[in-house]
């Protein structure tokens, strides 16, 4: 959702909308320093396009009918499992199992991210 794929020069940060706007924003700059030193790379514009796909398919299921009418709401999960998962770092950040199925996610499981 930063980068367009036709557009991969461009990154737009803290334009989405969740429960808290600060972290979204925040795991989104973290995202793209790691792309810009090297950490990863960008994939091509086909598989971009397949990854927004699944995005906008996965925003209408669990967002409500048509996501981009609706606004805030709690499937920034995924995205940060996403963009976790592009920097390497795990996206289960729960100490156990446990916690991780039955507790919310919040900014303070993000605190500790290691990237590499």
């Amino acid at each position: 959702e930063c980068i367009h794929p036709w557009i991969p020069r461009m990154a737009v940060i803290g334009h989405t909308e969740a429960v808290s706007n600060l972290f979204m924003s925040e795991m989104e700059v973290r995202w793209l320093v790691c792309l810009l030193t090297g950490g990863f790379r960008l994939p091509n514009t086909k598989e971009m396009e397949e990854d927004m796909r699944k995005w906008y398919q996965y925003k209408e299921n669990h967002g409500g009918c048509k996501y981009n009418k609706s606004s805030i709401s709690a499937i920034q999960i995924w995205y940060n499992d996403k963009l976790c998962e592009d920097m390497g770092c795990n996206p289960r950040r729960k100490k156990n199992w446990f916690l991780e199925f039955f507790s919310p996610y919040g900014p303070a499981d993000y605190s500790n991210l290691k990237i590499l």
